[in-house]
């Protein structure tokens, strides 16, 4: 290893001794928010919205058949068989039989609002049969694109620096869903299939996103990388005059973008779209914003309206005094010409940081990549195949135990005949081949019965365990379980072909 990896993985995830080998279940691994995405904007209406939930609807029915009455209703009549007035006459002859329910028609579902006309039942079928079911949405179509998880070479160091000094075997899948639980240890890789050729990648070289697209690239370094460039500045100024009966308002953070006859309206809502919402449309972000007239609002915003912000450069020349202060609009066109185009990379395979790639702007493929690590946070396949390829490149061993679980280690396993070795090592040998998976604890009570787990007797027993650990030949997992590797069974010798064809049919498998 050349002294730049050696100092970039004593820098990697491990320099804080912040992995943790010590595997729990599943569902305490991950920690709740890892999946639920936080960067979309929340929707007005529907069930987020601010109107009645589904539970309120159910304790309203509730109320309703439990006598009390509902919003908005009057009180239930009394049932006929209850009525008090009624109750001492007979039944009438044509009356039904009062242990008999009676039939009733069966009941619809409520025709949806804008649905077609919902069709007669005929020949005999029922109307579940002809109930309306809303069209499916059309499925996204699937980018020509190939995206993979990788674990992160210094995640993969840190990882086999803990495997080389441990002594134990780890799982590789428990390893796997690790990764997947931090996204810092992983990355994406991405590649242009073959035959899309007017498909490319722009990389930012600031912190390695992707878009599929020039202006995606470009909104991605304005909302981002702007203020490595240019220093904000909020100065105070006199508050705007004249005559304003309302104001807009951004229906997503609140925040008051002024009048939309004001002059300044056009350049706040940009501001506040490429700084806030980059990944959203322009002309959707639009929809979202309010109109209030309320005097407060108004007045609100003249106070608010005082601070002016600009912006200066922070690569300002030495014989320069002080910076020329810019407004938003004038930033923007000088760093789409001086930096964008030197800050984007265009290609056709990229590696993101798994942190960075799940926040892209480009909404289809930030889409795509999160569908796929939500496959995998499930069931951590193909992320497991390539940490047992970076673990045998890094000269660990990878082997199968149990019902083909595999495991890493530093030593190769090595079966140990116990008829080649001393007493005190084939005891243990022959006990660990009857009992798989005791602890040192269950060893020394198996073999030496009521003797105290740190008397000279247990130290005797347990005295050959570092040495066959070291050999490979008792193998210490890494909840201190132990276990001695199975002997492989011979493979034959390959016999030497024929030519021509064999007599007798067909040539032995």
């Amino acid at each position: 290893m050349s002294e730049k990896e050696q100092a970039a993985s004593d820098d990697g995830p491990d320099s804080e001794g912040t992995l943790d080998l010590n595997f729990v279940p599943d569902w305490a691994r991950k920690p709740p928010q890892l999946t639920q995405w936080r960067d979309e904007a929340p929707r007005g209406g529907g069930r987020g919205g601010g109107g009645r939930s589904r539970d309120d609807y159910r304790g309203d029915r509730r109320d309703d058949r439990r006598g009390r009455s509902a919003p908005g209703r009057g009180p239930r009549p009394p049932r006929r068989g209850h009525d008090d007035s009624r109750g001492d006459r007979p039944p009438r002859s044509d009356a039904p039989d009062p242990g008999r329910r009676p039939q009733q028609p069966p009941r619809e579902s409520p025709q949806p609002a804008g649905a077609p006309p919902r069709p007669r039942p005929t020949g005999g079928q029922g109307p579940r049969e002809h109930s309306y079911r809303p069209p499916r949405p059309p499925r996204e179509p699937r980018l020509p694109l190939d995206v993979r998880i990788t674990p992160d070479q210094q995640g993969v160091q840190a990882v086999a620096r803990r495997v080389h000094n441990a002594w134990m075997a780890y799982p590789v899948m428990e390893l796997a869903a690790m990764f997947l639980s931090r996204p810092e240890l992983s990355r994406i890789r991405i590649e242009v299939l073959r035959g899309n050729d007017d498909l490319a990648l722009f990389q930012c070289q600031v912190c390695d996103a992707v878009a599929r697209d020039h202006d995606t690239a470009v909104s991605h370094l304005i909302s981002t990388h702007l203020s490595d460039y240019y220093e904000r500045e909020d100065i105070m100024t006199d508050p705007p005059t004249g005559t304003f009966v309302c104001v807009a308002r951004c229906g997503l953070s609140g925040t008051l973008l002024g009048p939309p006859n004001h002059h300044s309206y056009g350049q706040r809502v940009q501001e506040v779209h490429d700084t806030q919402y980059p990944a959203m449309d322009i002309e959707a972000y639009r929809t979202r914003i309010q109109t209030v007239r309320e005097p407060e609002v108004i007045e609100q915003w003249k106070d608010e309206s005082r601070k002016r912000t600009v912006y200066r450069r922070k690569d300002q020349p030495e014989g320069d005094e002080v910076a020329e202060a810019m407004e938003y609009e004038q930033v923007v066109a000088l760093f789409r010409t001086e930096k964008a185009n030197r800050l984007i990379k265009k290609g056709r395979k990229a590696s993101v940081p798994a942190p960075v790639a799940l926040y892209m702007n480009d909404i289809p493929l930030r889409d795509m990549i999160r569908r796929m690590w939500e496959h995998e946070e499930s069931f951590p396949l193909k992320i497991s195949f390539a940490l047992r390829a970076a673990f045998r490149h890094m000269h660990l061993h990878v082997f199968k135990a149990g019902e083909g679980v595999h495991f890493v280690t530093r030593v190769a396993p090595s079966a140990l005949n116990p008829e080649h070795v001393v007493e005190g090592i084939r005891e243990v040998l022959l006990y660990l081949n009857d009992h798989p998976g005791s602890t040192r604890a269950q060893l020394v009570e198996g073999l030496r019965p009521g003797s105290a787990k740190d008397s000279a007797v247990a130290h005797e027993v347990l005295a050959p365990l570092g040495w066959m650990i070291e050999r490979g030949h008792i193998i210490e997992f890494f909840n201190g379980t132990l276990s001695v590797p199975m002997n492989r069974r011979s493979t034959p010798h390959a016999k030497p072909k024929r030519h021509g064809k064999p007599r007798g049919g067909a040539p032995h498998a």
